[in-house]
């Protein structure tokens, strides 16, 4: 997932986007995983994910809408249907 990843966003010239690779979430049923994590909204993790750019360009697109949100939360009615299925936990933000 993590090349499918890289390549779409080089493609879009996106550099605001990091990627920290983990060797092993303990998601072993549910791979590949994907961490979706911001330190002030909601956090998710997502598996069951095929590494494919087509993955990656959903996982990308629910991204920036989670980056518009105020908490966090995007509501189901707009989640591209590639991300679909795809959440396992959403965790809340650290608070102070």
């Amino acid at each position: 997932m993590i090349g499918s990843m890289r390549k779409v966003l080089a493609e879009k010239g996106r550099d605001d986007v990091v990627i920290f690779e983990q060797s092993c979430l303990w998601n072993c049923t549910q791979s590949c995983s994907v961490v979706i994590r911001d330190s002030e909204r909601f956090s998710y993790i997502t598996g069951r994910h095929v590494p494919t750019e087509q993955q990656a360009e959903a996982i990308l697109a629910w991204f920036d809408m989670h980056g518009k949100t105020e908490t966090g939360e995007v509501p189901f009615r707009e989640w591209p249907d590639a991300m679909r299925g795809h959440f396992i936990a959403r965790i809340p933000p650290v608070g102070p």
